[in-house]
């Protein structure tokens, strides 16, 4: 159940990273997978590679109810009507940030529930640090006030800045003592993805309009591309994949 990383990662190697080949039946709530990423054209051609390994794509679609018996499953009904026979059920639908805690306290919060920090990950309450997912921080590079990538990559980098941070501002360390001459957050996000044996997509950058692209290459057959990301007449983002 869903489209993202981690379940069509999944899929592709139910589908051609074992000796026995799975049959494999994605559920998802969008139209398109992964189209809020990269867009809807590297979203239906994602979806055609899974296809013809033989995963089985049921879109717009919401499950009602799970049957089994012996505690184990046997199938999953969907809204429509459906009925999916199943050995195994895996739920990767992402996650989301536990912020309960802070919403009644002096921390300063987003209005969508994140906690915000500056430059150098402090938030509103001095000497009190937030990274990693649960945070929105300044992204430099692009000119963002505030954005959340939920990544490793980006949760390395907040916490590298929040420890220069604590190190350069909080102890008194200066460049003459320090390894690090860093003081503000100033990275780029970065990821990438294995969807099956041949296919792996990187990606750098941010961008909130993923259908703004101009890609280059073969999306159809190879799947080779480089695909660039436009803002304000700028590339604010690139995936690739060959």
């Amino acid at each position: 159940i869903g489209d993202s990383f981690i379940a069509l990662e999944l899929c592709g190697w139910l589908t051609t990273g074992l000796n026995e080949k799975k049959t494999v039946s994605v559920v998802m709530r969008s139209k398109i997978p992964m189209a809020r990423i990269f867009g809807q054209r590297i979203g239906q051609a994602l979806q055609k590679i899974h296809e013809k390994n033989g995963a089985i794509f049921y879109p717009q679609a919401n499950v009602t109810k799970l049957t089994g018996e012996n505690n184990r499953i046997k199938f999953v009904q969907l809204e429509v009507g459906d009925l999916i026979p199943c050995d195994l059920l895996i739920v990767a639908i992402g996650s989301e940030i536990c912020s309960e805690l802070y919403k009644n306290s002096p921390i300063e919060m987003t209005n969508d529930g994140f906690i915000k920090v500056n430059k150098r990950l402090e938030t509103s309450v001095e000497r009190v640090l937030a990274v990693g997912d649960i945070s929105k921080y300044p992204l430099a590079i692009f000119n963002l006030d505030y954005v959340n990538c939920q990544h490793w990559q980006m949760a390395c980098s907040t916490g590298h800045q929040a420890a220069n941070t604590i190190l350069n501002n909080y102890h008194g360390q200066t460049a003459a003592t320090s390894d690090s001459l860093k003081t503000d957050l100033y990275t780029t996000p970065i990821f990438w993805s294995t969807q099956n044996n041949k296919t792996n997509i990187r990606y750098a950058g941010y961008t909130r309009d993923p259908e703004n692209v101009i890609i280059h290459g073969d999306l159809d057959d190879e799947f080779k591309f480089v695909a660039y990301y436009i803002v304000d007449g700028f590339v604010r983002a690139v995936a690739q994949s060959k």
